[in-house]
């Protein structure tokens, strides 16, 4: 699975992921195979050094104080590409929030792995006809599902009814039909299913002139592919079993989740199988980063943003414009006041003036008296 969640990422060149990781402290908790798929695909993402950006955000689904918005409102500011591990009824309610904190206009992807389909399950819907039936249509949209290839139930059912037999007589148990068609039991009935192919094969079994023994036994497992009776079954080259994956995308005609595209473990290739595969909600497929950033603060304001600093600019302007023009009006009023003031001397009205005639202080004057001279 980790693998296959690779080449999809690798198709589409997302790189920057936030991974949404359930804790699932409410009885049962969490089935462990969410936590064995985060912990997969993280490790083996984490090995290609430097590729990959990878973000985790932890919430308890059983957890009363859970918020979900605020969640998403931290995955929006560091990427688009969001993984959800959690079972299908808590990631509907994800998906919902997202569709309200407006994550669904296609610039967002999420991926969530599954378990396979069971017949007595059905297939993860966005269905639950209740009032947020058509947000979560939207926002299904937006959402690829992946699991293993499920078994061919139909061609298996003598499994089922060996495997019930055996839980009777050994365990004293009685599976019910729900617990009968389990992918665990299945996947254990394959690998010693396919352990006896191998021996067949390689005649360990017939001729006992051949040793047998562990690195024997490894050698003829590795690097093997089988076809059973339920699906293909192949074992890597580290005797790893590695299964082929669907992807599924919401198909908008049936409205029901379909497969667009398969990873065969066997070539490690990603294929195309249906149309839905070009069928993105916004047209081409979300990018990786935004041109302006998750945060629009790396480029020029642009669309609404821009038309609203457009205006804020030009009733900047207007306002300058009119407090300088006011401005020289005053001034150019006090120039030509002062102008007037000194060019119009001529025409000053004389009889405004009043003249002061002031004499001065009385002098003394000595005169001798001519009766003195004699």
């Amino acid at each position: 699975m980790a693998r296959a969640a690779k080449a999809l990422l690798d198709m589409y060149q997302w790189t920057t992921l936030t991974f949404l990781v359930d804790s699932g402290s409410q009885y049962p908790g969490l089935n462990t195979f969410f936590s064995l798929s985060y912990s997969n695909i993280k490790a083996h993402l984490q090995l290609h050094l430097g590729r990959y950006t990878i973000y985790t955000l932890r919430f308890d689904s059983g957890s009363e104080d859970k918020d979900i918005d605020e969640l998403l409102r931290k995955t929006k500011r560091q990427s688009r590409v969001v993984f959800v591990f959690t079972h299908p009824r808590i990631l509907r309610d994800i998906m919902v929030r997202s569709f309200h904190q407006r994550m669904t206009d296609g610039s967002y992807v999420f991926l969530a792995s599954m378990l396979p389909i069971v017949p007595t399950r059905g297939p993860i819907t966005w269905k639950y006809l209740d009032a947020d039936d058509t947000a979560a249509f939207e926002a299904f949209r937006n959402l690829i599902v992946f699991q293993t290839a499920e078994p061919a139930w139909a061609q298996i059912n003598d499994w089922l009814a060996d495997i019930a037999a055996t839980t009777f007589d050994h365990y004293n148990v009685s599976l019910t039909a729900d617990r009968s068609v389990n992918e665990f039991a299945i996947s254990s009935y394959e690998v010693f299913y396919a352990l006896t192919e191998v021996l067949n094969r390689s005649g360990l079994l017939i001729h006992s002139d051949k040793l047998l023994n562990g690195r024997t036994l490894m050698e003829r497992l590795w690097n093997s592919s089988l076809t059973l009776p339920s699906r293909d079954f192949t074992i890597s080259g580290n005797g790893m079993r590695i299964t082929n994956i669907s992807f599924m995308q919401l198909d908008v005609n049936t409205e029901q989740m379909k497969i667009a595209w398969k990873y065969i473990s066997a070539n490690a290739s990603l294929v195309s199988v249906s149309f839905l595969t070009d069928q993105w909600k916004a047209g081409p497929p979300p990018q990786d980063r935004p041109l302006c950033g998750f945060t629009g603060d790396l480029c020029p304001l642009t669309g609404t943003g821009a038309a609203n600093s457009t205006a804020t600019a030009a009733v900047t302007m207007i306002v300058f414009l009119i407090c300088s023009a006011c401005a020289v009006v005053s001034w150019e009023k006090s120039r030509s006041r002062k102008l007037r003031e000194n060019e119009r001397w001529w025409a000053v009205d004389l009889r405004s003036f009043r003249t002061v005639v002031r004499c001065p202080p009385a002098v003394p004057v000595f005169v001798k008296s001519l009766r003195n001279l004699d």
